[in-house]
């Protein structure tokens, strides 16, 4: 049975209630997001704080496990083995009938925010090329641009990836940075099923340690075109501390990893297939205090799955 989608924004990722599974041209819905994800999700993104929430955050030390299972996964290999181990685990792409499918409903774009401006997509498109191309997905997942004031991204992993125009803002011409937010969010399509299984079981710790797995396929992708991985680290201190509600999500104590675990994850990613690291990026490791951000991303509570904080 191959997983076609979930539509999420967690938070930036918003659960549809309605996890759609597929078995030889068969559709089946899956059960409802448990009630306390979905508050957690919309709260976030409403930017309220959620009643019973974790008090605490957890630090990078807490979340060493998360870490080092996740670089274990990556450590100790080659560029291009890490290459082949996700083309061996890279999904059938959606028929033309599931894209059509999924599209229809798209959390937060309407027809007044939705950006048609050609060259401002067409623009868009050329930046993000490269990227699609890595994930075989040019000419398959759709680009969307919407106005909103928050730094919001979400996907449906394998079809489509929207962005606000805070983002694009916040980017600006940074094309590294661009890159690792649309390859954190294409990874999200390796591993659908199992954020569908941690949505199932209502699991905060898989949900990180998932999050990690696509920041590290992020700094693959960002090394394979010849990109600095600490623009990608840069813009994710931005947006995790853009807002009250991004900190909160992005705290360690909820579905996405410590900002730090995250700056440590892709350093030691970086070093581990580069060997030298900018200076940038080893600073932000040992003080992440950039507080200027926050990706909602669709897919674990991100899309056919994807993420919010970026």
């Amino acid at each position: 049975m191959r997983f076609v989608a979930i539509d999420i924004l967690f938070a930036g990722r918003f659960y549809a209630a309605r996890p759609t599974l597929s078995t030889k041209g068969r559709v089946l819905r899956g059960a409802r997001l448990p009630g306390t994800l979905t508050r957690l999700a919309l709260a976030l993104l409403l930017g309220f704080s959620l009643p019973g929430s974790p008090a605490s955050a957890q630090s990078q030390r807490e979340q060493e496990p998360e870490i080092a299972r996740v670089e274990s996964w990556f450590m100790g290999k080659s560029l291009n083995e890490i290459k082949l181990k996700l083309e061996a685990i890279r999904p059938a792409a959606v028929s033309p009938a599931e894209k059509k499918l999924l599209m229809s409903e798209l959390p937060l774009i309407t027809s007044a925010n939705r950006i048609r401006d050609q060259y401002q997509l067409e623009r868009l498109r050329a930046r993000a090329l490269p990227v699609l191309k890595f994930y075989k997905r040019e000419g398959i997942v759709d680009l969307i641009i919407f106005e909103d004031t928050r730094p919001i991204v979400y996907s449906k992993a394998g079809v489509m990836i929207a962005i606000s125009t805070e983002v694009l803002k916040i980017v600006g011409p940074d094309d590294a940075a661009l890159a690792g937010i649309i390859a954190h969010e294409s990874a999200h399509e390796y591993v659908a099923m199992q954020f569908l299984t941690a949505v199932q079981t209502q699991d905060l710790e898989k949900f990180r340690e998932l999050e990690l797995f696509c920041d590290a396929v992020a700094v693959v992708v960002l090394l394979d075109l010849g990109l600095d991985p600490s623009r990608y680290a840069q813009v994710v201190s931005r947006i995790a501390n853009y807002s009250t509600a991004a900190v909160i999500l992005n705290d360690g104590s909820n579905s996405h990893p410590a900002v730090d675990a995250r700056l440590r994850l892709i350093l030691d990613i970086t070093t581990s297939l580069k060997g030298n690291p900018s200076d940038t990026l080893k600073k932000r490791v040992r003080s992440p205090t950039i507080k200027e951000g926050l990706v909602l991303q669709l897919a674990l509570p991100h899309g056919r799955a994807s993420d919010t904080r970026l």
